[in-house]
């Protein structure tokens, strides 16, 4: 592997990498992000992407080589030493001040692939749905102190869009007001006018009609859902759906 401007890179023959598209993925030290990045990773190559991107890692500074080292395997891959002041949202915001993509995808430690196509997917509907639209592969309509919003362990945007968001959290404790309070990326993002969108396999809708489909987060079997992680997965404790074991 090599250090270069933007992070450590591993080195493969002939193979290009996306400087459009890049999925980023949080990889912070410990062992349970451990097997979480292990599960992430083998989902990853099971069910790929099928879209030509860069896959970023967004891991601790310093754990640059060891992350590298575990996703030896796959041919686009970069890691970039991030701060997790707040958790993955400073790792978002850190890295969408370097990113040269069009389009950013930020997906959470706990995310893993369970259908092929979903990095085309999401970059097919960004391209659809405009460069000042934001994505994600689950919304929450709103509840009593919860904000309708995109849930931040799978979302993508443009990254100029984000280096605009002025409300980034400063600590572990800001990051839910970011997530999901008044002033989230969510609701500033609708203030000013730029739509926010839940897709799935099955369509795309906007963020106040994310529950009908059928079959997407919290819904039905989830099978719709384009990325899966701790809340969405079989064993989620909080919905019970009968599947789920």
């Amino acid at each position: 592997m090599v250090r270069r401007k933007g992070g450590y890179h591993a080195v493969f023959e002939n193979v290009a990498m996306s400087e459009d598209f890049h999925i980023c993925y949080c990889f912070p030290r410990g062992n349970d992000h451990l097997q979480y990045a292990f599960r992430f990773l083998n989902s990853y190559l099971t069910f790929p992407p099928q879209v030509e991107h860069t896959l970023v890692l967004l891991t601790d500074f310093g754990n640059e080589p060891e992350a590298l080292e575990l996703f030896a395997t796959v041919p686009n891959v970069r890691a970039v030493g991030t701060p997790d002041y707040a958790k993955d949202l400073s790792r978002y915001e850190a890295y969408s001040k370097q990113c040269g993509a069009s389009c950013m995808m930020m997906l959470g430690g706990s995310s893993y692939c369970h259908r092929p196509g979903w990095g085309l997917r999401a970059l097919t509907a960004f391209q659809k749905l405009g460069s000042s639209a934001i994505l994600g592969t689950c919304g929450h309509t709103g509840a009593p102190g919860v904000h309708k919003h995109l849930r931040s362990t799978g979302w993508w945007t443009s990254p100029d869009l984000l280096r605009k968001y002025p409300y980034w959290p400063k600590d572990h404790a800001g990051r839910y007001g970011a997530e999901h309070g008044s002033l989230c990326f969510s609701a500033w993002a609708q203030q000013i006018g730029f739509p926010i969108w839940v897709v799935s396999f099955a369509g795309e809708y906007p963020l106040e009609r994310s529950q009908d489909d059928p079959n997407g987060y919290a819904r039905g079997n989830q099978t719709n859902v384009l990325i899966g992680d701790r809340l969405s997965g079989p064993g989620a404790p909080r919905y019970g759906l009968p599947w789920q074991t």
